[in-house]
């Protein structure tokens, strides 16, 4: 081998061996992320504790993906106030609160039921698809919160529930929080 050619396998050797290692990141990562999302939580973020009379009606969680997914956490209460968490590839980073009318609830409800949400399965996935965001959205109904995982090959009526979400994201008047809301 000349000079040239043993440099040029060297530096692919090198080259592949950080690919691999990588890969084993990657893989490791996907891993976490599947263990951490494999039970949907009901446990919900909000900055004082507001007991029954006012408890979670609805959430709306978009993970992180290996681009430029955004990523949020976003709780609504049964009086219409809100809780948000802006992750990643937001407009709004860090918590923000604001209040929604009872007619944009109604409107999350009257869509869930639109679609069938109550009688969806509550995971689509496939653990061997890799790199693919996750959504979860969760809906009260009959004394429990329903929540759905969707992150592959989900049924294409949960994005109704999304577009209504995303709106009323979108259109809400919010305010920062200066300090982090306590975990329930």
């Amino acid at each position: 081998m000349n000079t040239t050619t043993k440099k040029t396998f060297l530096f692919s050797l090198f080259l592949a061996g950080i690919l691999l290692g990588a890969c084993h990141r990657h893989t490791a990562k996907n891993k976490d992320i599947a263990q951490s999302e494999a039970i949907p939580s009901t446990t919900v973020t909000e900055m004082e504790n507001r007991g029954d009379e006012d408890s979670t009606f609805a959430i709306y969680r978009r993970t992180p993906c290996f681009g430029m997914c955004p990523s949020f956490d976003l709780t609504i209460y049964k009086s219409g106030y809100a809780v948000y968490e802006g992750k990643n590839f937001v407009n709004r980073i860090g918590f923000y609160r604001t209040s929604f009318l009872i007619t944009d609830l109604e409107k999350i409800k009257s869509t869930a039921e639109r679609i069938h949400y109550f009688g969806l399965n509550d995971v689509y996935d496939n653990e061997h698809v890799t790199d693919l965001p996750s959504v979860t959205t969760g809906v009260w109904e009959d004394g429990k919160l329903k929540t759905v995982r969707a992150r592959y090959h989900a049924p294409v009526e949960l994005k109704a529930l999304y577009e209504v979400l995303d709106t009323m994201m979108d259109k809400a008047q919010w305010t920062q929080m200066e300090t982090e809301p306590r975990k329930q």
